[in-house]
Order: structure tokens, then C-alpha cells, then sequence
């Protein structure tokens, strides 16, 4: 995680290697961290119903964040593993998607959390995906890999030659 986490300060913006100090620490805001498990409002925030819960390990597996994940960033089933930068010999590109996609259930879930609550799934993978394009903003290195993740290889051939 620490070698992950290291390599992250060349690969995307602060904001968004902060979101992941934030989640290997426990340093989101839910509501099972603040032990109201079974409460009203313990919900998932991204649009998967009352059984679902608020928590990190939820939305690690969240349907809306896979969802997002295959939209914005052509990411496959990510792990959590990979989500919580433990895995090893990954790659700079995945590391970065893995960033990505860890600030963008962040800060989804802060600002749903704090303005309006539960959203529908097709709202929440919206925001999720606004908070990927939020989170290269002004970030070359990061802009360059999800500008990447939607050329087909057909047009990356085509930009070399």
C-alpha cells in the first residue's frame, strides 16, 4: 500500500491522492463509521436501496461505482485490492484509474451526504462520473490515461504513424 501510495504523488493530483490517504485511514463521514447501522439514513448514497449501507466497504463494491468505472474509465470489475492500493505489480495507468475512481465515490458521497441524500442510481453514476473528469482537471499526466482509456487501438495506431 505505502509503495502504491508513493507512486501516487507522480501519477495524479493531490485532491485526488488525499481521497485515498482518506479512505486507507477509515476517514470517511458514513454512517456505519459513526455506528448507526440500521438507522434511517444508513443507506448507500449511490442509488442501491435501503439494504445496501453507507460504508466504505460498500461502495467499494457499489453496482454505481462498477458502473462508472466501466463509463469513464473502461475499468473491468475493479478489486478491492486494487481500490485500496494493496495490490501489487499493477500498473501505472490502472493505479491512476484506481485513484480516480476512489475520489470520485469521495467526494460523490461527501456532497450527496450533505446536500440531498440518496440519489437515484442513474443520478449517482452521473455525479460519479463528473467527479472522474472533476478529479484530472488541470492534472496533464492523469488527463493523458482517461483520455486514453477512450481511443480504440485502431486510433492510437493511427496517432503514431
Amino acid at each position: 500500500m505505502l509503495a502504491n501510495l508513493q507512486r501516487l504523488k507522480n501519477l495524479v493530483a493531490p485532491r485526488v491522492a488525499a481521497a485515498c490517504l482518506s479512505t486507507l485511514w477509515n476517514r470517511w463521514t458514513t454512517a456505519r463509521r459513526f455506528q448507526k447501522r440500521g438507522a434511517a439514513g444508513c443507506q448507500c448514497l449511490l442509488g442501491c436501496g435501503p439494504s445496501a449501507d453507507d460504508s466504505i466497504e460498500h461502495y467499494l463494491r457499489c453496482q454505481a461505482a462498477r458502473e462508472a468505472a466501466h463509463r469513464a474509465l473502461r475499468l473491468g470489475e475493479p478489486s478491492w485490492e486494487r481500490l485500496l492500493l494493496a495490490e501489487r505489480g499493477v500498473d501505472d495507468e490502472e493505479l491512476t484509474c484506481a485513484a480516480i475512481l476512489v475520489y470520485a465515490l469521495y467526494n460523490t458521497t461527501n456532497l450527496l451526504r450533505h446536500h440531498g441524500g440518496p440519489a437515484p442510481r442513474d443520478k449517482a453514476v452521473q455525479a460519479l462520473i463528473q467527479s472522474c473528469m472533476n478529479a484530472v482537471q488541470g492534472h496533464a499526466s492523469s488527463q493523458a490515461v482517461m483520455d486514453g482509456r477512450w481511443v480504440t487501438p485502431a486510433a492510437r495506431r493511427r496517432r503514431l504513424a
